[in-house]
């Protein structure tokens, strides 16, 4: 009979030690996810070619400054009001674009 109630204290110590991990790591996705935005990198003029309110170009590494981008609503003295085909193919694979 002891045997079975440590076996069953075994159970209920590794489902709750699995439970407590479950929770943890659930409650860091929801960290990361809430403040994603806070670590996005917010475009300088010096980042980018705007002709005409358009970005055209972007020289902008993802590997030194992170791969979530926000773009102000104004750039080099121009509002913002498109995105020009390749503009960011130099930077890299972008996980995520902030428009303003």
């Amino acid at each position: 009979m002891n045997t079975y109630v440590y076996y069953l204290s075994g159970i209920i110590l590794k489902t709750n030690l699995l439970l407590n991990i479950v929770k943890k790591y659930i409650s860091l996705l929801a960290l990361l996810f809430l403040f994603s935005e806070t670590f996005a990198y917010r475009l300088k003029d010096e980042d980018v070619i705007v002709v005409g309110g358009v970005i055209t170009s972007c020289i902008y590494d993802i590997s030194t400054k992170g791969n979530v981008i926000e773009i102000p609503d104004i750039l080099d003295g121009q509002t913002i009001i498109g995105i020009g085909d390749y503009a960011f193919s130099v930077a890299g694979k972008i996980a995520e674009l902030i428009l303003p």
